[in-house]
C-alpha cells in the first residue's frame, strides 16, 4: 500500500456492525490460507490431524480444536513467524472493511485529531445504547459499563503515545467482567475469541499466538487509515493470563512527520 492515496479501498463505506461481522467460516478459511501460504501446502491438514475447527462447532468444540491446532503450530513455527501468520488472519477482515475510517481520517490528516474524534463518536454510540437500553454487539451498556469503558484512555482503536498507537479492547461481556469474583472469570469475560474463550475456564487455555489475530484486526484498521503497511505487537491478553487485551502499532518516522502535527 502506498501513502499517496492511490490504493484506497472503495467498498464498505459504513463501520462494521454485529450484522456484517465476518463469520467463523471466513476466519477459519483465512487461518488455513495463511498457514499453508507461509509454511507449505497441506500443513493445515497436518496440524489439525483431521480434527480441524469448523464453523458449525459450538464454542467449546471450537476452543478444543483450535487449542490442538495452535499447540501443533507452535511446535513448528518460531514465535516471529507464528505471530506474523496470525496477524494476517485479522478476524477475517480486509482493508476494504475499513474504507469508512480512511474517508473519515482524510477530513483531518492528523492521527491525534482523528483518534480523538473517533473515540468521541464511539463513546456517544455507547451512551445511546445505554439511554435506549439496547445492546452493543450483544452486551448491555449500563451506567456501570459506560463509566468503566470511558475511563480507559486507549479504548477501542486507541490513541497515539509517541511513535506508537496503543489500543485496548473492551471486554466481551463488560458487566460480567466487572462483577466477576476471580481473575480466571475476568479473563473469560474479557476474551472476544470464539475459537479460544471457553479454554480459559479449563486448565489448558489456547496459546496466546491466537491473540495475534486480534492484533491483525487493529493493524488492518490503521493500515487502511494511514494507507501503508504497519507492524505491531500484543502487549497483554486474556489468553496470556492478563486481565486486559492491549495492542501496540508502531508508527514510522515518515508517518510521524506527515500525520502528527502537534509534537
Amino acid at each position: 500500500m502506498k501513502n499517496d492515496g492511490s490504493h484506497l479501498p472503495n467498498t464498505n463505506s459504513e463501520p462494521l456492525s454485529s450484522q456484517n461481522w465476518p463469520s467463523n467460516e471466513r476466519i477459519i478459511s483465512k487461518m488455513q490460507e495463511q498457514i499453508d501460504a507461509n509454511l507449505g501446502e497441506n500443513v493445515w491438514n497436518m496440524l489439525t490431524q483431521n480434527d480441524a475447527p469448523k464453523a458449525c462447532m459450538c464454542d467449546v468444540e471450537l476452543s478444543r480444536t483450535t487449542g490442538l491446532l495452535i499447540f501443533n503450530f507452535d511446535q513448528i513455527a518460531d514465535s516471529n513467524i507464528g505471530n506474523k501468520i496470525f496477524s494476517k488472519v485479522r478476524h477475517g477482515l480486509t482493508h476494504s472493511d475499513f474504507a469508512w475510517a480512511r474517508e473519515e481520517f482524510l477530513k483531518y490528516g492528523d492521527i491525534d485529531i482523528f483518534a480523538k474524534t473517533l473515540l468521541e463518536k464511539q463513546l456517544n454510540e455507547l451512551k445511546v445504547h445505554m439511554q435506549q437500553c439496547t445492546e452493543f454487539y450483544g452486551q448491555p451498556i449500563t451506567m456501570e459499563v459506560y463509566d468503566f469503558i470511558s475511563s480507559i484512555e486507549n479504548i477501542f482503536y486507541g490513541k497515539r503515545h509517541g511513535n506508537k498507537i496503543i489500543a485496548t479492547a473492551i471486554p466481551f461481556q463488560t458487566l460480567d467482567y466487572l462483577r466477576a469474583k476471580d481473575d480466571k472469570r475476568k479473563r473469560y469475560y474479557m476474551c472476544h475469541c470464539p475459537f479460544a474463550r471457553e479454554s480459559i475456564l479449563s486448565d489448558s487455555p489456547v496459546s496466546k499466538t491466537m491473540c495475534y489475530c486480534s492484533l491483525g484486526h487493529n493493524l488492518a484498521f490503521w493500515e487502511t487509515v494511514l494507507d501503508t503497511e504497519l507492524s505491531g505487537d500484543v502487549i497483554s491478553s486474556a489468553l496470556g493470563g492478563d486481565l486486559s487485551c492491549k495492542f501496540v502499532i508502531y508508527l514510522t518516522d515518515e508517518l510521524m512527520r506527515k500525520y502528527v502535527h502537534n509534537r
